[in-house]
């Protein structure tokens, strides 16, 4: 992958949550739990 490529794929986290905290119906708690989820899945943690 390149380093361009890594780039976007580290934006995942964060635009998916932005992408639910706007989607009408969805719960806070599944926005923040889908964030650190991926964040931490994001970071190799």
């Amino acid at each position: 992958m390149t380093d361009k490529e890594w780039a976007i794929i580290q934006q995942h986290a964060q635009l998916g949550g932005e992408y639910l905290v706007n989607t009408p119906g969805i719960p806070r708690l599944a926005v923040i739990t889908a964030y650190e989820h991926h964040r931490s899945y994001n970071n190799g943690s």
